[in-house]
């Protein structure tokens, strides 16, 4: 294997010869709870994992406000209600990342989460957002 076949995250090498590396996900597992998504970073950690991957959006951005049939949720826990519902609901707020990714650092268990936002007029974060993030 040659050295330029080896990529290098946080200072760990990745390639055939070495361990894999591995990237939990939060969704809205933490069931709007920034205590639940803080336990869950730990969790991930206790498990082996490298990094933690955040999903960042809000309802508006990935589903229409809307009661029209395609965005009613006809079975399951959510019957009855639209998906937007169900995405306001289930979003990590992005006022959270800081917090989280200062109790990763803390623990050990990530540097920096991947985090994604996509605002409704197609904004991505700021340079500042991305620094106080970190």
């Amino acid at each position: 294997m040659t050295q330029s076949s080896i990529l290098h995250i946080e200072g760990r090498a990745i390639s055939d010869g070495h361990a894999p590396y591995v990237i939990a996900e939060m969704s809205a597992n933490h069931n709007g709870s920034l205590d639940d998504a803080l336990r869950i970073i730990d969790e991930a950690k206790k498990a082996g994992a490298d990094a933690v991957k955040i999903q960042t959006y809000t309802a508006d951005t990935i589903t229409l406000d809307s009661d029209l049939p395609d965005f009613q949720i006809k079975d399951g826990m959510w019957a009855g209600r639209t998906l937007h519902q169900l995405y306001e609901w289930a979003h990590t707020p992005w006022d959270w990342h800081k917090s989280m990714f200062e109790h990763a650092r803390k623990i050990g268990a990530v540097d920096r989460a991947t985090a994604v936002k996509i605002a409704a007029a197609g904004q991505a974060p700021t340079a500042q957002e991305r620094r106080e993030i970190r």
